[in-house]
């Protein structure tokens, strides 16, 4: 293993299995006032698109989007994930215009 963000794989039984990193960003009732919130709310309709849309921007191999009235939350796989979310951090504080202290 050279270093704990490296995609590290092996072969089990024919199947190629790596380890990667997940990684969990979001907010909620608990994290954020509903002002906030409704900037980063995604509709149902939206929540494909919006994963593909991060997962695309911060070099994801998948994401996936999660909203309902009180929270937001994406998951990201990717092998490096202090860079992966250093880039989503910054998207979604250009998103919901708030700084990067907020994020």
């Amino acid at each position: 293993v050279a270093g704990f963000g490296d995609d590290v794989c092996a072969l089990a039984r024919g199947f190629r299995l790596c380890l990667m990193e997940l990684i969990c960003i979001g907010l909620n009732h608990r994290t954020a006032p509903v002002e906030v919130r409704e900037r980063f709310a995604v509709s149902q309709a939206q929540l494909g698109t919006h994963a593909a849309e991060i997962a695309a921007l911060a070099g994801a191999s998948e994401g996936v989007a999660i909203a309902t009235c009180n929270r937001t939350e994406f998951y990201l796989v990717a092998g490096d994930a202090k860079q992966t979310l250093g880039k989503v951090e910054r998207r979604l504080a250009e998103k919901g215009r708030v700084g990067m202290r907020k994020v």
